[in-house]
Parts: C-alpha cells; structure tokens; sequence
C-alpha cells in the first residue's frame, strides 16, 4: 500500500454494507488477512466497477484500516502532526479526530505513520513511529490513556524506521513489536506487564 493522501471508500461499492462485517485490525479479525464475506466480485469491467462513495484527505501515511461498529479508522500525517482518523463507514463523514505532535520522519519513503490501529471492547488502541501508544474510546475518541514506550530507563529503541507494528489486543494485553521479543502493556491504563531486556531493535 503506497503512501497516499487520500483514503477511498471503494469496499462499500462492492459489498452490502450493512451486510458488512468487521475488519477491527491489521490483516482482519484472525489476522489471517482472509475475508468471510461473501457475494464478492472480481471481473468487474469499465463500465460496472465498483463506485466510490465517498473520499477523505487523512495526510501521508502508510497505515491501513480497521473496520468496526460502523466507523473506519485510520493514521495519517500533515505539518508534523499525527492524526488518529474515525469516518462514519457508510458516508465518510468524520465522527472524531486526535491530532499529537509528530515528525513526518521520512526516510527513504515519504514518511508519516506506518502502523494500522486496533479495535477491541469499545476502544482503539494506536502507536505512532517514535513510540508513543494511545488508547482511545471509539465512539467518541476520548483518551483513555496513552504510554511512551520509547523513552525513560528501560525504554525501547526506536527500529531505523520507527514503531511499524501493528497493535495485537489479547485478553488483558497490548502486544507491540518492540526489543528483540515484544512488549505487553496493560489494556486498561498503559502501564508496562513486560517487555524485552536489552538494546535490541524491533524485527
């Protein structure tokens, strides 16, 4: 997926949206990156693709999408400034957004957030290139909490192209790709359960 300004709403041209199930992560609800759906297309011609419904500018990024509850999220980033996205998934119209201060940070590519949120129990959880992890309510986008996992002692180093990883919520955990064998934060207030010793980058 290239980096982009623009996020197109083209599922919703191909599928019942109402029909629709949730996509709460990155690569789908087993991160298989396998579809249940059904009643898909693929020969579509120039004259019966799908229609785009509706389009927003998110800023640069290479962050996917989560699906979930009717809401589309997504990271993006303009002016050095990180943006956590909600979009009402049948028209596009922006629900929330969290705006924090983050460098576009380009190295080799055009830069921005590369990582896709996650959305499990009525939150979403982010992580931005140098670090810093937010815990959102998803219907409203109140912060619940949010963690620098990349300063202060014991700290994780920055990987040569930022925190990459996507979140994984399992049971009472945050699991994010950071030192050499991962860090688990406490889904309810951000706090550290365990995280790899060492100078070792994420791989």
């Amino acid at each position: 997926m290239k980096s982009s300004w623009w996020l197109l709403a083209l599922i919703f041209g191909a599928v019942n949206p109402a029909a629709a199930g949730d996509w709460p992560q990155w690569r789908g609800p087993d991160r298989d990156g396998i579809s249940r759906e059904t009643g898909w297309r693929s020969d579509w011609g120039a004259e019966d693709r799908p229609k785009i419904l509706w389009e927003a500018k998110v800023g640069i990024g290479f962050s996917s999408f989560a699906v979930s509850e009717g809401r589309v999220f997504t990271l993006g980033n303009d002016s050095d400034t990180d943006t956590l996205w909600c979009f009402e998934a049948a028209t596009g119209k922006v629900l929330w957004s969290h705006h924090y201060p983050m460098p576009l940070d380009a190295l080799y590519f055009e830069g921005g957030p590369v990582s896709t949120p996650v959305v499990e129990g009525g939150r979403v959880f982010a992580i931005g290139k140098r670090g810093l992890v937010h815990c959102l309510n998803a219907a409203d986008g109140t912060v619940v909490w949010s963690t620098q996992i990349a300063e202060g002692e014991g700290g994780s180093r920055m990987p040569t192209w930022g925190f990459s990883g996507s979140p994984v919520v399992q049971g009472d955990r945050v699991l994010i790709n950071a030192g050499a064998f991962g860090l688990a934060l406490q889904k309810a207030d951000g706090s550290v359960i365990w995280r790899s010793e060492g100078a070792a980058e994420a791989g």
